[in-house]
């Protein structure tokens, strides 16, 4: 049925081209049999002739209707290109003007923001299975308080050793301890309580030295490595880094942490400034002297470790090297976790 449709609509555009032909036929058979007259063959081929003409002239008609057709569809799809670019020109040039933007809220999503109980579970999972702990700030009386222990019971229950990097003031500078001190009374009275006894240059500077004598310690008693810097500047701000994040803390665990995860350029970063700074510092050599070590070393045996490693507690009195022997075996930890 449908195949019928088709020819009868193919006949009906040819109709012209195929009454010309009949026309031809017949009044070629006529002629031929001398049915007619040779002028009634000559009108008819003028009028088959006009009707072939008039086919030629509609078959070129639609020939032009279409290409003009085409020209003008090919014109609007040309336009509409145009259009397309021109916005996705204006779109890149958008974006490169919020290039920055993007940049900065990248930026900031690289830095978590750490408060209360938060930022002890923080460093708990940054020591869970780290191999590298570097720290770098003041005195290091949460390094001595916490971190240590915690990696050295960490290093025994796995049965290898955890490399540790410490970069703390020079307690030899007593400028740059009382520095540190006043500085610290000045943004945060509460910091420095009574028992923790860090009110001052003098007690900044026995706080550094007990955290020497707990690296000395833990360097000859577990399976912990580590390295000693002593800096000549100070800084606000603490640094602890791991393999998996850096922690930044500025205060005491009222103040908000910062974390910042590898593999991210600020980490990138924070990473070559703690290793400039520690190339930067006194090297101390903890292996110095390997003399074995008491539980709770003595006065005299205290003095002694100092003067191998080149720094002699001549200038303190007993009672001052008893209190650097008290915290570093049972430090304070005036920020939790």
């Amino acid at each position: 049925m449908v195949a019928m449709r088709r020819w009868f609509a193919r006949v009906k555009e040819q109709a012209d081209t195929i009454l010309a032909l009949l026309l031809a036929i017949v009044v070629s058979v006529l002629g031929v049999a001398d049915v007619v007259s040779a002028e009634v063959v000559n009108n008819a081929i003028l009028v088959t002739l006009a009707v072939l003409a008039f086919s030629l002239l509609r078959d070129r008609w639609r020939k032009q209707e279409s290409t003009e057709s085409i020209t003008a569809k090919f014109s609007e799809l040309v336009h509409e290109l145009d259009e397309t670019l021109g916005k996705l020109r204006e779109l890149r040039d958008v974006g490169s003007e919020l290039s920055p933007v993007r940049e900065l809220l990248r930026g900031m999503t690289e830095v978590e923001v750490l408060v209360g109980a938060a930022i002890g579970r923080a460093f708990a999972e940054a020591r869970r299975s780290c191999a590298f702990w570097e720290f770098k700030g003041g005195t290091g009386t949460y390094l001595r308080a916490k971190t240590l222990p915690e990696l050295a019971r960490l290093s025994r229950l796995r049965s290898r050793p955890i490399r540790v990097r410490v970069d703390i003031l020079d307690p030899t500078n007593f400028e740059l301890c009382d520095s540190y001190a006043r500085y610290q009374q000045q943004i945060a009275h509460e910091l420095w309580p009574q028992n923790n006894g860090e009110g001052s240059g003098r007690n900044v500077q026995l706080s550094c030295l007990a955290t020497i004598l707990a690296a000395l310690r833990y360097n000859r008693g577990s399976l912990l490595e580590i390295e000693l810097s002593l800096s000549s500047v100070w800084s606000n701000q603490r640094f602890d880094r791991c393999e998996e994040c850096l922690l930044i803390t500025v205060r005491d665990k009222s103040w908000p942490a910062y974390r910042i995860r590898s593999r991210t350029k600020l980490h990138a970063d924070y990473l070559t400034h703690l290793s400039v700074s520690f190339r930067q510092g006194r090297a101390m050599n903890l292996a110095a002297t390997d003399a074995p070590l008491a539980d709770v070393p003595g006065i005299d045996e205290t003095r002694y470790l100092f003067d191998r490693i080149g720094l002699s507690l001549r200038l303190y009195t007993d009672e001052e090297v008893a209190y650097i022997v008290q915290q570093a075996l049972t430090p304070s930890n005036p920020y939790g976790g």
